[in-house]
């Protein structure tokens, strides 16, 4: 009877190894993927008995990879790291080990792998030489995006950009030119803390003329060029789906023909716009957009032909769409 109940105890051991107080690890993974238990048990056996953390991760999968986004709090690091890995248990692995980083003080010699090579840092080791973690190494497989100049004990990251995307897209828009306009546009964008998108861009439409509607002979010939800045929250992860702000400022310049006497005139449009923009990625680095916006020009300036009538006005509410590629760099 007593054999069964020390056999028992033993076999318990690992379970309750991280179930203690104060101790919380999990993540959110696909099926593949180690538990959430498993994660937290291989971190329990990096960490001393009295350790207090919490740490919180997603993964997710992108071109044949897996990536996790881990939140981490400690008495020595507060803050945010991504892993990348292979395959999902080297990222267990690996994710279990940065965890464990985050509770041991700069005092406690730490070894890390960056690159294919080992770099250590050594300093006094704890002031408890009875129980001395031994030193940890990432493998291979696993990047961090961690600098390689952090220090071992992981300070609290600050933010920074995540990502930078080039866009080249073709737009459409409908009610501000006297017809449906095409032209092109180039834009910058940055990406904040994973789901917040900004961006600015400029572009430029084709030219297209319209007639009085008494006189089809006289008329003006219209080019529009445009700029302006958005911002976007992003409700998903990888096929992006992101309501947008932003604001829109179009310069409408015109040429009359077919008066004896003809003259130039121009507008500048600024306007407040609403929309969503859809993103599906094709690698990492490549992937496309789609964006539908609406507008409101704060001035609807008309464009007249003295003693004729108006030639064109823009709409109370104009719409833009836009469709191209996008590299994520």
């Amino acid at each position: 009877m007593l054999l069964s109940i020390a056999a028992l105890l033993v076999s318990c051991t690992p379970a309750l190894a991280h179930a203690r107080e104060g101790f919380v690890v999990g993540w959110t993974a696909p099926q593949e993927c180690p538990s959430s238990e498993e994660l937290a048990r291989r971190t329990a056996l990096r960490v001393l008995a009295d350790a207090t953390l919490r740490a919180r991760g997603t993964v997710e999968r992108l071109s044949g990879k897996y990536r996790v986004v881990l939140e981490v709090e400690s008495a020595a690091f507060h803050g945010e790291r991504t892993l990348e890995a292979e395959s999902c248990d080297d990222l267990a692995t690996s994710t279990a080990v940065v965890i464990a980083m985050s509770a041991v003080p700069a005092a406690i010699t730490v070894a890390t792998a960056r690159g294919g090579s080992t770099a250590s840092s050594s300093v006094p080791s704890a002031p408890s030489p009875a129980i001395t973690p031994s030193p940890v190494t990432l493998p291979s497989a696993v990047r961090s995006s961690a600098p390689a100049a952090d220090h071992p004990s992981l300070p609290t990251s600050k933010p920074k950009l995540a990502v930078t995307r080039l866009q080249a897209r073709f737009v459409v828009d409908a009610g501000l030119l006297p017809t449906l306009g095409a032209g092109g546009e180039m834009g910058l964008g940055f990406v904040f803390r994973t789901w917040l998108h900004v961006e600015a861009r400029v572009g430029a439409f084709a030219s297209q003329s319209a007639s009085l509607a008494a006189d089809t002979s006289r008329g003006a010939t219209f080019l529009m060029v445009s700029g302006g800045a958005r911002a976007c929250a992003s409700l998903t992860k990888r096929f992006e789906i992101a309501p947008c702000l932003g604001v829109d400022v179009s310069h409408l310049a015109s040429q009359g023909f077919g008066a004896s006497k003809t003259s130039a005139a121009s507008s500048t449009l600024v306007s407040p716009e609403g929309g969503v923009r859809l993103y599906a990625p094709i690698n990492r680095w490549l992937g496309v957009s789609l964006g539908a916006f609406a507008r409101v020009p704060l001035g609807r300036q008309p464009f007249i032909i003295t003693a004729s009538g108006v030639v064109h006005e823009p709409d109370f509410v104009a719409f833009r769409g836009d469709f191209g590629p996008e590299v994520h760099f």
